[in-house]
């Protein structure tokens, strides 16, 4: 956990471009650090490359040999609604509540995401 608020601080302090470049390090460090993946997929966020993002993220779910990292699928789940694939989306978002039941901010993105669609 705390090398994961190290990271989220140094994305705040640097910018996107900034912080993608700085989580490559630890990745050539450990190419299987799954955190460093999955925030890496939070900075481009901001300037609309979704297709790169949403490669970090399925990098950063396929190595979490526990399958428990919600963040990254939640993560998985915003950009695939970005994208506009909806339906994909829910089962994503579906798969991060499994992980973590109680995590309510996706339970609403799932919830309103499916009223938008109705």
């Amino acid at each position: 956990m705390l090398k994961q608020l190290k990271l989220i601080h140094l994305h705040q302090k640097l910018g996107d471009d900034e912080a993608v470049t700085a989580y490559n390090k630890p990745i050539e460090l450990n190419s299987r650090y799954s955190d460093a993946w999955s925030n890496k997929g939070n900075a481009p966020c901001q300037l609309s490359r979704f297709d790169e993002v949403l490669k970090a993220y399925e990098y950063a779910i396929s190595i979490d040999s526990n399958d428990s990292d919600s963040n990254a699928w939640e993560g998985k789940g915003d950009t695939l609604v970005k994208l506009g694939r909806s339906d994909e989306a829910i089962k994503v978002y579906d798969k991060a509540i499994e992980i973590n039941p109680h995590d309510y901010e996706v339970r609403n993105k799932k919830n309103t995401l499916l009223k938008q669609i109705k």
